[in-house]
């Protein structure tokens, strides 16, 4: 693209090469096809400068045209799609700085007409130049430096003219980055200092945040000052989920305020609050998580029971849903805090035992997600859960905890979770006094011989143990109880076999539960 500025208009030709880039521009109506923008009024000293960007990406180009009304800024697109679209719209306007030595004008004494009329504008410049963030402006009687970013005026300098010389012009040596001002006597040279030490502030107060973070350089108050000024302005909006989480990057903002500040308008943006100051909080600082955690917990719990309340639709359905899984998150992010019992409490008491199961089980406490499992009467899932905690090396104490209650509801589920190879490990005289019930049901008489002969096959000290207690003269049961303790357990079971067996053949019915006469 080639940009040229003729009288009060600037014109943008582009091509693919420089040979072919005016060929489209001939014939009739060709200016007004490669016309961008007119002002209404041109300069004498009308120049045309472009430059990289001060702000943005690194290859974005911004465009200036020294008109009779002020500096036109404008960045040019890239890239440029439509030959008519070469600039940004609407270009800027930097207005023209007033002398100090220009006298106030006073319209009380003049006619109506003349009072309504703008007034007229400063003496156009003589030169213009360019730095990185500033544009540098050479008048008859001065030179001044306006911010390419507010355009507003950051510094004005007196030119004495009998000292200097007559002014003539600016000029800048692109490749060593000097600016130098040349008058009839002398030559200049203009050095900026530090000229980019108040960007950032000039971008926050253009709500150019992200902008005005990069210029930070890591200076933390600038940082700061940019991430409050940004959630303040989110949280004016109405974007105030978006605000709680800037409020959480602003260390620098009391946590009192923001709490109370989101606690009169939206809690889920307060829960969102919490959330994000939980996971920025260090690792070391455990009593900050740890109530950060218990209020998160407690004010995501009071969400869900307002939203459960008012789930009729397709959508709020959805939102519960969706709240319900963030909940899940932050038990997550909670697990490896001492926070565990307020938390089983909380979850208990709102009457969420789902989740409250799930933070069990992250926290590996095992115990917890059984003891839920059969406070709901939920036996299979209980020994669903079982069978996950033996593959995980944690089933072996919890099956002999809780084998009464579980084989008693299911016994031909826990049994064959018994006979997995994995579980030969676990503690066969541990289990034995939950299976054996004389006067249980035939069903359940059935699953504890079932496991007794696995216990046989897989225990053959347990076996030789009940073969020696078997003689001629078997003693009583009582006594073996006594003296084999929970041994038995197999020793009963071979002998009723025995019995059982003498029994059928004398014709007498006999089972499990029977005790030998």
């Amino acid at each position: 693209v080639v940009f040229a500025a003729a009288g009060c208009g600037i014109y943008a030709f582009t091509g693919p090469s420089l040979e072919t880039l005016f060929q489209k521009y001939q014939g009739e109506n060709a200016a007004s096809r490669a016309l961008v923008y007119e002002v209404p009024r041109d300069s004498p000293n009308g120049e045309l400068q472009v430059d990289s960007a001060c702000i943005g990406k690194g290859l974005s180009k911004a465009l200036f045209w020294l008109t009779g009304v002020g500096v036109l800024a404008a960045m040019i697109r890239n890239p440029i799609e439509v030959d008519t679209a070469v600039l940004e719209s609407p270009p800027g306007i930097i207005p023209f700085p007033v002398s100090p030595k220009s006298p106030p004008v006073d319209r009380s004494g003049g006619c109506l007409i003349s009072s309504l009329l703008p007034p007229a504008p400063p003496p156009t410049p003589l030169s213009m130049a360019l730095t990185k963030y500033h544009v540098v402006l050479l008048f008859d009687d001065r030179w001044a430096a306006i911010s390419r970013i507010n355009h507003e005026l950051v510094q004005q300098q007196e030119w004495a003219r009998t000292t200097h010389g007559v002014p003539r012009g600016l000029a800048r040596d692109l490749h060593g980055e000097h600016l130098w001002l040349y008058s009839d006597k002398r030559l200049f040279e203009l050095t900026p200092e530090r000229e980019d030490r108040h960007a950032w502030s000039l971008l926050m107060n253009l709500t150019r945040f992200d902008d005005a973070l990069e210029k930070c350089k890591g200076v933390p108050h600038q940082r700061a000052n940019v991430l409050a000024a940004h959630a303040d302005w989110l949280f004016r909006h109405g974007k105030l989920v978006e605000a709680a989480r800037k409020f959480a990057e602003a260390t620098t903002v009391p946590f009192e305020h923001v709490a109370l500040r989101f606690l009169e308008v939206d809690k889920a943006a307060l829960l969102e609050y919490f959330r994000c100051r939980l996971s920025l909080c260090p690792t070391n600082d455990k009593v900050t998580r740890a109530l950060l955690g218990v209020w998160a917990v407690e004010i995501s719990l009071a969400h869900l029971n307002e939203l459960r309340l008012t789930a009729t639709t397709p959508k709020a359905k959805a939102a519960l849903e969706s709240d319900r899984s963030k909940l899940h998150a932050l038990l997550k992010d909670c697990k490896d805090l001492d926070i565990h019992e307020p938390i089983y409490h909380l979850l208990q008491s709102h009457g969420w035992l789902e989740e409250l199961a799930l933070f069990a089980e992250a926290r590996r406490d095992f115990s917890t997600v059984i003891l839920n499992h059969v406070s709901r009467h939920d036996h299979l899932g209980a020994i669903r859960k079982l069978a996950d905690f033996q593959a995980a090396g944690a089933g072996e104490e919890l099956i002999c905890r809780f084998a009464p209650v579980l084989f008693m509801a299911e016994p031909k589920t826990f049994v064959s979770l018994l006979l997995r190879p994995q579980l030969d490990k676990v503690g066969a005289l541990s289990v034995l006094p939950a299976v054996y019930l004389p006067r249980a049901p035939k069903a359940h008489r059935a699953e504890a011989v079932r496991y007794l002969k696995h216990v046989m096959q897989t225990h053959p000290e347990l076996k030789a143990a009940s073969v020696a207690a078997t003689g001629p003269r078997p003693p009583s049961l009582r006594e073996r109880r006594r003296r084999c303790g929970l041994n038995a357990m197999l020793v009963l079971h071979s002998v009723e076999c025995a019995d059982a067996r003498a029994a059928a053949s004398a014709g007498i019915a006999g089972g499990l539960g029977q005790a030998p006469s």
